[in-house]
């Protein structure tokens, strides 16, 4: 378990995310996957863009193209979304930073976005082990 940046991060979350990262064949992106968590929501469940008002959750999906059948702040739904879309990236052999970019750019734009990528990383720098 870890905190980021001196802020704790629900426990209960950090594990959930494991789970879901382990179930879809990539427990090795913890880490990076907990940074582009912090990234998009400081963990927040109920986390909402303030600029658009679009943007939702803990992983920020918008939800003009949520189209799963769950509440969007479902913190299972989410995880499970983003889990199964990062392990779809790096099965197709993207790098570490094309699947960074894509969770923020989409699969249909193959440019990296360098600056989104930064934000992400600078987390891991960041990260304490708690327990």
């Amino acid at each position: 378990l870890y905190r980021i940046a001196g802020q704790e991060i629900d426990a209960s979350l950090q594990i959930k995310l494991y789970q879901h990262l382990q179930a879809a064949g990539i427990p090795w992106w913890y880490e990076g996957a907990l940074c582009q968590m912090f990234q998009e929501s400081h963990c927040q469940q109920y986390a909402v863009n303030q600029h658009n008002g679009l943007d939702m959750g803990l992983f920020q999906y918008r939800s003009t193209f949520w189209d799963w059948s769950s509440d969007i702040f479902d913190v299972d739904a989410q995880m499970s979304r983003y889990a199964s879309e990062m392990a779809a990236r790096f099965n197709a052999g993207l790098s570490t930073d094309e699947c960074i970019s894509r969770h923020n750019t989409s699969d249909h734009v193959a440019a990296v976005n360098w600056e989104y990528v930064g934000q992400v990383k600078q987390w891991l720098s960041q990260m304490e082990v708690v327990q």
